[in-house]
Formats: structure tokens, C-alpha cells, sequence
């Protein structure tokens, strides 16, 4: 009688808890909320040795058994939800599940204010015996220690690596937290894409014969290289081949394949990665209008110019350590962001080379899409106003001095970045062939040339000969003074070595860039380079 009135008694307390939270929780982020169908879940043997160590951690035992909580972070469309989804019905299969969430900004799901009054809410659906249970359980699998400092409760979050959640790692959880970063995974990818494909032919085999081979290993092989690693862009395309309102596999495959090749002509045709590509425009629609064109310029550089550690590019670019980091605030989710101890050695880089196609592709990218002509003069610009200085100058004016941890003093530093620009500056105006405009010719007539004597070694002759000739060209073109003075080879200075010009086509060997004072005479002896200042 008494355990017919606690069970009573326990289930009004239930009602009144539930039904006091009830307006208050994410009903929509539960692990089996119809709001989130399809769910997201791995496939049999892919995430296999994670997913294993994850389970092992849950009850208590395996190698992490110490740790109070797991961060899973990673980028975006890395599978963080499918493995969230998976150990949460793995825990739920094992009653050990108190609450489950899944956060979603882009559907609503994202009011940090509901969080805990949500996970109250589903503690609130288990009975007192039930929690006892796991509460003794979780003790059983902690260190003395633990049990004498923390809450009897095991935490999982999964993220993008954004930095004030990384900061709040840190600085919460500190020594007590798994920190599991998830990698892209080529071999768990070509398991996804073969599956899905077989799957695929056998819905669909009355358009098959018996005989034919489909999906082919080439195509697989293509799908599997173009997806390298990122579970998001495998499942955007074998959704594209499953759509039935297409309800022709063989044919959305060659769409997709013809995608991959570059070889699809047809822009009325389908993108076989729209769903990606309107990840891709939340990601950056939601980077702020005041900065945005300073993100622009980073993401250019990651897409089209030769890399370089961070804090270079940022002094390239004239940032400041502030201004670099605000611009990339909200890239975290497709950007690889070296925090400020490791700029100086790591640069920025896309995790997946499909964003760098989203963005070159004003189909896709719309306002976001890169207009290569002004991506390629700012960048000129940057290298010219770079060079422009001697490498102790350019030292005493550098935005982003390196933390005297790092050992990277200023001149050098200076010298890396001028450097740099001394590579890299000629083919960039190179590549705008005709398309040069008057402001850049302006900028290139004003720089002082002489300049040059100090970052020579770094200078390639062939491709300094080619700018010349390009410069010749576009003086010409725009009806300017010349900048380019082609001079006869004084055979006293050098010999030319013909057969190394042959190759290239060239017939001089001497020539001055610049005017007046600012000039400089450049003398070209098959790979090998002199610079002597105008007086």
C-alpha cells in the first residue's frame, strides 16, 4: 500500500515538473524529436573505433575512464551529429541516457536560455531508482578523486571548434574534460558511398539490366576523392542521385560526375550540392557587415594565393592581431584558425576544398562569389605597399608584432612577409593579363624599384622577365608613359647563356623598371638575377 501511494505521489510530482517546463524546454532538439527526422546516424562501420571508445567511457571503463566530460569537436558537415545521435541511442539502449539535445541555430534550436530548463525537463521523465542507478554506476567508474570533486554525471558536447567554446573547455573543465577532434575520413566515406550506391541499385533495379555494372569503381573512386573526408558533401550528392522526384539514379550520376569534372556546361542544370552550398551561404551570411570585406580578403588568399603562417598574411594584409581574428570570428565551421601561439608557424586553410569552389563560383556564392579581378590587385596592392619599404622599416610599422614567446623578432618577421612578396607579386599581375586596372598601373608606377636589391635572392628571373614584358605591354595599351626601358646587353657585365632564353622565348637580357629615382636597371642571366639602382 505505502509503494502504491510513493509510486503515486512521484508520478504527480512528475505532471506538475513537466508540465511547469514544458514551455520553457527545446522540445524540438530531443534525440527522437520528429522536428529532426531524418535522423542523423553513422552507418554500420564507419566512426567504428571512436564510437567504441565513446561506449566504453559510458559505462565506466577503456582507457578516457577518468574524464568527467567528452568534447567532440570538428568542422562543419564532419558527421559531429551522426556520432551524437549514435551514442545517444547506444546510451539509451543501455538506460544510461538522462538528456540529449541537439542545438540547430539555422532551425531554431539554439536558446541557450531553455538548455538547462530543457535537460531538467527530460531528467524529469526518470524515476528516482532509475537515476540512483546511474549515479552509482558513474561513481563506480570514476577515480576517488573525481567523486570527492565533481557531480556523479557524465557530459558529451559536440561543436565546431569555435574559440569561446574551446575558451570555456579550458577554462571550465580544464584537465577534466576528453577532447576528441574528429578528422576527415577518407576510408569510412568510400564505405558510405559504396553502400548507399547499392542500396540505391536495388531500389531501383527495374532500370538495371542484370549484366550492368553500376555505379562503376571509376565513378566511385571520383566521388570518394571529391568528397575527401566530409561526410556532408557524400551525403549531399547521393541524396542528389537518390531524388526521386528525378527517379533516375544513372542519370543523376552523371550530373554529379560531370560536377566533379568541372565538364558541366549547362548552368539551368541542377547542383548536385545545393544543400551544401546553403550551408556554406548561412556560414557566411552570418559574418558581420563591418568586417566583412576584410573576410573576404582572408578567404581569397586561402583559395587563391600560395599559403603563409597567419600572422604573416595578417601584416601582408595590414591587420592587426584584432582586426585578423574579429574577421574570422564566424568562419570557425569551414576555416582552419590557428590560435595566436601557433600563428606564426601555421596558416589558415579551407577543410574542405569545396568551399573554395563555392566561392570562386558566383552561381553558387552569389554576392559572396570573389570577383577575381579586384582579388587580384588588392593583393598586388598588399605586395607592392609591402616591398615598397626596406625590411627595418616595415619592421617598426608591423600591425601583429609575434608574443616574445614565439622567437620571432620583428625584422624577421618583416623579412619573412617581404619575402613573400617578392615571389609572389609577378605572377599575380601576370594573371590579370588585359584586364589590369588604371589604379594598379598607378601603384606599380609609384614603387620604387631600387627597392628590390634587398629581396632579390627571392626573386624568380623568369617571372620578373615575364612581368616586365606584360608591363611593357599595358603602359602601352593604356597610352602611358613607359615604366619598362628594354636596354642592349653589355656583353662585359655577363655572358648570356642563348640556349636557356631559346627555351622561353626571350631576346633580352636587360632592361629598367621604374622612373627616375626609383628606378632600378635588372640584368638576366639565364636564372640568375642583378639589380643595380638608378642614380
Amino acid at each position: 500500500m505505502l509503494h502504491n501511494v510513493e509510486v503515486e505521489h512521484s508520478f504527480t510530482i512528475f505532471l506538475v515538473v513537466d508540465e511547469v517546463l514544458a514551455p520553457y524546454s527545446l522540445s524540438d532538439a530531443k534525440l527522437r524529436s520528429a522536428a529532426r527526422y531524418p535522423l542523423p546516424q553513422c552507418l554500420d562501420g564507419t566512426r567504428s573505433q571512436l564510437i567504441r571508445e565513446m561506449t566504453e567511457w559510458m559505462q565506466g571503463a577503456g582507457r578516457h575512464v577518468e574524464f568527467q566530460a567528452a568534447w567532440l569537436c570538428g568542422p562543419m558537415g564532419v558527421g559531429k551529429s551522426a556520432i551524437a545521435q549514435t551514442l545517444g541511442i547506444v546510451a539509451e539502449k543501455h538506460h544510461q541516457l538522462g538528456a540529449a539535445l541537439f542545438l540547430s541555430e539555422s532551425k531554431g534550436r539554439h536558446n541557450l536560455f531553455q538548455l538547462f530548463t530543457s535537460v531538467a525537463q527530460q531528467l524529469a521523465h526518470r524515476s528516482i531508482d532509475e537515476l540512483h542507478r546511474e549515479i552509482v554506476r558513474l561513481i563506480g567508474g570514476c577515480t576517488r578523486s573525481d567523486v570527492g570533486q565533481s557531480l556523479p554525471l557524465l557530459w558529451i558536447l559536440s561543436s565546431r571548434p569555435e574559440p569561446h567554446i574551446r575558451h570555456a573547455v579550458s577554462r571550465e573543465l580544464d584537465t577534466r574534460c576528453w577532447r576528441e577532434e574528429i578528422p576527415l575520413d577518407g576510408s569510412d566515406i568510400e564505405l558510405f558511398i559504396r553502400t548507399y550506391l547499392r542500396a540505391t541499385r536495388e531500389d531501383y533495379s527495374y532500370i538495371f539490366s542484370d549484366e550492368e555494372e553500376w555505379p562503376d569503381e571509376d565513378a566511385i573512386h571520383k566521388m570518394v576523392a571529391a568528397a575527401a573526408g566530409l561526410f556532408i558533401y557524400a551525403s549531399t550528392l547521393i541524396k542528389f542521385i537518390q531524388d526521386e522526384a528525378f527517379g533516375n539514379p544513372k542519370e543523376q550520376l552523371t550530373q554529379v560526375l560531370g560536377f566533379i569534372d568541372g565538364s558541366t556546361a549547362d548552368t539551368s542544370e541542377e547542383n548536385p550540392l545545393q544543400a551544401l552550398d546553403t550551408l556554406y551561404f548561412q556560414v557566411i551570411s552570418r559574418v558581420q557587415q563591418p568586417v566583412l570585406s576584410t573576410t573576404l580578403r582572408l578567404l581569397v588568399h586561402i583559395a587563391l594565393f600560395p599559403p603563409l603562417p597567419a600572422i604573416e598574411l595578417a601584416n601582408l594584409l595590414n591587420l592587426s592581431h584584432d582586426k585578423f581574428y574579429a574577421a574570422l570570428l564566424r568562419m570557425h565551421a569551414v576555416v582552419a584558425i590557428p590560435s595566436s601561439d601557433k600563428a606564426p608557424v601555421e596558416n589558415l586553410h579551407f577543410y574542405h576544398t569545396s568551399f573554395s569552389d563555392f566561392l570562386q563560383n558566383s552561381s553558387r556564392s552569389g554576392p559572396f562569389a570573389l570577383n577575381m579581378i579586384e582579388v587580384q590587385t588588392n593583393f598586388i596592392n598588399a605586395c607592392f605597399r609591402a616591398l615598397n619599404q626596406t625590411k627595418f622599416s616595415f619592421a617598426t610599422v608591423l600591425p601583429w608584432k609575434a608574443e616574445a614567446k614565439a622567437k620571432l623578432d620583428p625584422l624577421s618577421l618583416s623579412h619573412h612577409v617581404l619575402s613573400y612578396a617578392a615571389r609572389h607579386v609577378w605572377a599575380a599581375c601576370i594573371k590579370l593579363g588585359n584586364d589590369v586596372p588604371a589604379k594598379t598601373l598607378d601603384v606599380i608606377a609609384s614603387f620604387n624599384f631600387s627597392r628590390l636589391i634587398f629581396v632579390k635572392q627571392m626573386i624568380s628571373a623568369p617571372q620578373v622577365w615575364k612581368f616586365a614584358e606584360w608591363l611593357s605591354k599595358q603602359t602601352e595599351r593604356h597610352n602611358r608613359r613607359p615604366i619598362v626601358r628594354w636596354m642592349a646587353l653589355n656583353s662585359a657585365i655577363f655572358t648570356l647563356k642563348q640556349e636557356a632564353w631559346n627555351e622561353m622565348n626571350r631576346k633580352q637580357s636587360c632592361f629598367a623598371l621604374g622612373e627616375g629615382k626609383k628606378a632600378a636597371t635588372i640584368y638576366i642571366d639565364a636564372d640568375n638575377l642583378s639589380i643595380v639602382p638608378c642614380q
